[in-house]
């Protein structure tokens, strides 16, 4: 097995995944820019019936549930209620928090699950093959990986917590913005080479035990 090869064709491959860019990008998409043309519920309620749309139309062609669609639905549906139940200004305010403590409850209870969320993701977006599957600490990676990410959500929404308290609103939206993307870009960078290297690591020691063992 090429490992470098390997991994940066899986890179690839989850970019240009039509179920990830269909289901997830292209929903949220429509979120983000429609939020910076209309306000109110209107971006959301398109995006929302777009991914509902969008799973209902795979059940039926495919009979399958499409994953990253039926996440996106979901997580629209949350963002559409909360607009309803919070005043516009107050849900710009708190949408950051909203969303953190949203993602921390779906990776905190996926970590109860057989298959934890981080699992589940990358084997949506990558044909892992029954070697790689196989190894003896493919399930140990992804839950440890689900456990950085529940700890990253956790500990970013109390930051932003402290941050609201002790500084501007202003401030606060321009701060949430910046460490928000520079730590989750950082976290996901992180993540990938660090599943590169355990999985490079165990694949090769499981080949030296083999040859040992022969």
């Amino acid at each position: 097995m090429d490992n470098n090869n390997y991994w940066f064709s899986g890179f690839y491959k989850a970019i240009l995944n039509r179920s990830f860019i269909l289901g997830a990008i292209i929903p949220f998409l429509i979120y983000q820019i429609g939020s910076r043309i209309y306000s109110g519920i209107i971006p959301s309620l398109v995006s929302t019936i777009y991914s509902c749309s969008y799973v209902v139309l795979v059940l039926i062609i495919r009979r399958k549930i499409d994953f990253f669609g039926l996440l996106s639905a979901l997580l629209l549906i949350i963002i559409m209620i909360t607009i309803l139940i919070v005043k516009e200004d107050k849900y710009f305010i708190y949408k950051g928090l909203f969303d953190e403590l949203v993602l921390f409850f779906i990776f905190g209870i996926s970590l109860l699950l057989k298959k934890p969320i981080m699992q589940t993701i990358v084997e949506k977006l990558n044909n892992f093959s029954d070697e790689i599957k196989s190894l003896t600490n493919y399930k140990q990676i992804w839950k440890i990986e689900t456990e950085i990410w529940f700890v990253y959500y956790f500990t970013w929404f109390f930051a932003q917590i402290v941050l609201l308290k002790y500084v501007s609103k202003q401030q606060f939206l321009t701060l949430q913005v910046i460490i928000g993307k520079l730590s989750f870009f950082s976290l996901l960078a992180f993540s990938y080479f660090y599943s590169h290297h355990q999985i490079r690591k165990s694949y090769i020691k499981e080949i030296r035990n083999i040859k040992e063992a022969n």
